[in-house]
């Protein structure tokens, strides 16, 4: 229904590819809606996404095709956030211990999400505290914390009115609505 909705939407693809480093820093393809499709006006400015394009973004609805990521064994339910290369490149020369976390399979969500850091990584601080949620993740993973994470993904983003509300990884029980 939204690739439907998204061809109706805009005349830009429906699906969106990039390569990302996963598990044991391997490299794949990872799948999203097409929600930013780059069209440029004739002025040379680009278009802004469209409102249904930012509703699927919100939601986080754009990442439902790493569903087949999960399929394919790229990817997990929950895990810390794969990057593209330059980015992992770059990050791991500013942390010494960002390649941890490719110790476990990327996921979709992870505690760095329900946490309020979601999107792109705008400073040393961003990145810092999503790779304290990654670790502690990775110290404290197991079936428990991921159906947690999983409630809370769901359940977190009706909390968000005003925006994401960041909060400090001091445990996997962090999740908090308020």
């Amino acid at each position: 229904m939204i690739a439907i909705a998204l061809k109706c939407d805009h005349r830009g693809p429906v699906f969106f590819k990039q390569v990302r480093i996963g598990y044991l820093g391997r490299p794949f393809n990872i799948y999203k809606f097409c929600t930013l499709w780059g069209s440029i006006r004739p002025e040379g400015t680009p278009l802004p996404p469209t409102k249904f394009c930012n509703f699927i973004r919100r939601w986080g609805l754009d990442e439902l095709p790493q569903l087949f990521n999960i399929v394919r064994g790229d990817m997990s339910l929950v895990g810390p956030r794969p990057h593209t290369p330059a980015d992992n490149h770059d990050f791991a020369r500013h942390f010494a211990l960002y390649n941890a976390r490719h110790q476990v399979p990327p996921g979709i969500t992870g505690l760095a999400q329900i946490n309020g850091w979601r999107g792109p990584i705008q400073s040393s601080f961003d990145l810092k505290s999503r790779l304290d949620c990654d670790l502690l993740y990775i110290n404290q993973q197991s079936l428990t914390s991921d159906i947690l994470i999983l409630i809370c993904t769901i359940t977190r983003p009706w909390y968000w009115v005003n925006g994401p509300k960041r909060t400090s990884p001091e445990t996997l029980s962090s999740c908090r609505t308020e």
